[in-house]
């Protein structure tokens, strides 16, 4: 599996490397706080850091949504591909319809993770956690919910495209028809 993070974008915008930097800082933090944690383990120093466990599996699970936001960008998240590959060939209108339906459905999906997860964190803003006093149930679900908004944000900005790419190819097909 090749990975290529310049996305073949036409430009990459503030916002682009910020989902992407950020990301990145979360996995980078839990290698980090893991680390921490199997040589504090292994070698012992007299200090106990609890801490760095509870942590490192919070920033895990918010990074996971950023990476989530990373693949949408990319258009890598994942998808059944046959019956649009099928489609693309025999009518390539009805495979942009197909593939902007779906991404309705996303959108839809991602409305509802923001609102679920937006109320969560607003309810549980002072909710403790075990293992740690100074990250809450709430930052959690705040974090989980910035990771949506980036995901949905990317998911309407590829169906745009895909709108446009739509409209295109109805105006050339209507072109076409005209024309012979």
């Amino acid at each position: 599996m090749d990975i290529d993070q310049s996305l073949g974008l036409e430009k990459s915008s503030v916002f682009d490397r910020l989902v992407l930097y950020s990301g990145t800082l979360f996995f980078i933090s839990t290698v980090v706080l893991a680390s921490i944690q199997v040589f504090v383990r292994v070698i012992d120093f007299g200090i106990a850091l609890r801490w760095t466990e509870a942590l490192a599996r919070f920033v895990l699970i918010v990074g996971t949504y950023f990476g989530a936001a990373v693949a949408s960008r990319n258009r890598e998240h994942i998808r059944i591909r046959f019956v649009l590959e099928k489609l693309e060939v025999k009518n390539h209108t009805a495979h942009l319809v197909l593939k902007i339906a779906i991404q309705l459905i996303i959108i839809v999906f991602v409305l509802v993770a923001v609102w679920a997860t937006g109320a969560a964190a607003i309810s549980n803003i002072n909710t403790g956690l075990p293992g740690t006093t100074f990250v809450t149930s709430g930052m959690i679900y705040a974090g989980i919910c910035i990771g949506f908004l980036c995901m949905g944000a990317y998911e309407i900005s590829i169906t745009r495209y895909d709108l446009e790419e739509l409209v295109d190819n109805r105006s050339r097909t209507t072109k076409e028809v005209k024309d012979d």
